[in-house]
């Protein structure tokens, strides 16, 4: 599926246009579980895109979802499929509990996928975010005057193993997990950015050539690029840095396709914020069409979010 005309796009056209190959995909092959994977992947990022701007992203998560929840019978042994129904429930929640709904049903549907994708690809990361949408029902109930010492015992639990697959990763990924959290619902991700660095700080000392601590610290940096964006501020020095760690971690492993993705990302959004003056977004879409290109070469399949 061509990917690399989405900078510089509209985002709306350019998620349709990947729609659209996805049918005609499904045309020629009308089981082919990763064309369904990818329908799912282009409607829930266009739903977290319209959510992150104040727009309704119910149609977009009610299609992710049909569209993950094909792809699972034809192939069950697929983990992008309870990943990406793990992450509609999550936006899905996020929304119906700043609307003031309740968004507990979605919160208990997403781990329940994050586990099966568990049992697929044993991660820290996804243990995190099991732990985190137990830790957001948690907050739920907390909010409401009950104690639900049940939901804190699962959420621990499932932090604890996370910790003991790799601690550093755990815990950046744990605090990365807050910060986008937080910028989801409106609030400053600060806090939990600090810690993220200063976790990535200390493994830094030991694990120096480990890229995938600079690829968490170019996503500390990313992220916080898109907080100064959303409150006024300019944004390029964040982006800057994150582009420094995402070449570092590429230094150390060349073949690593989320590394590319990332720096795509970044990309993207320093088209859309063209804030230091001299900086070209037609660049900017250059070199992330270019990065877009890279991730697509090295790993074609749809990509799991959970790298760390």
């Amino acid at each position: 599926m061509s990917l690399v005309r989405r900078m510089g796009r509209e985002p709306g056209d350019i998620w349709q246009e990947g729609r659209d190959l996805c049918y005609r995909a499904l045309r020629v092959d009308p089981e082919d579980a990763y064309t369904y994977a990818h329908l799912a992947q282009l409607h829930w990022r266009q739903a977290l895109y319209q959510y992150e701007r104040g727009q309704d992203p119910l149609a977009n998560l009610q299609e992710a979802r049909s569209a993950a929840e094909t792809a699972v019978p034809l192939r069950p042994d697929q983990v992008i499929g309870y990943e990406v129904l793990g992450d509609v429930y999550e936006v899905l929640g996020t929304y119906l509990n700043l609307w003031g709904l309740d968004p507990r049903p979605a919160f208990e549907k997403a781990p329940q996928n994050y586990q099966k994708a568990l049992q697929l690809s044993p991660s820290a990361a996804y243990h995190n975010m099991v732990g985190m949408m137990y830790g957001n029902l948690l907050d739920y109930e907390l909010e409401r005057g009950r104690r639900p010492l049940d939901l804190l015992r699962q959420a621990v639990e499932a932090f604890q193993k996370a910790l003991r697959i790799d601690a550093i990763l755990a815990l950046a990924a744990a605090w990365l997990a807050r910060a986008e959290w937080d910028l989801r619902r409106g609030q400053p991700p600060t806090t939990a950015l600090s810690e993220t660095r200063t976790v990535l700080r200390a493994g830094l000392k030991h694990r120096v050539h480990d890229f995938r601590i600079h690829q968490a610290w170019g996503r500390v940096a990313l992220l916080e690029g898109r907080w100064q964006a959303r409150t006024g501020r300019v944004p390029d020095a964040a982006w800057d840095e994150a582009l420094q760690h995402f070449r570092a971690a590429l230094a150390q492993n060349p073949n690593d396709a989320d590394t590319y993705r990332f720096i795509a990302e970044t990309y993207r959004h320093i088209a859309e914020y063209p804030a230091a003056p001299g900086r070209d977004p037609t660049e900017a879409r250059r070199q992330g069409t270019a990065a877009v290109e890279k991730a697509l070469a090295l790993c074609p399949d749809p990509p799991t979010a959970r790298t760390l």
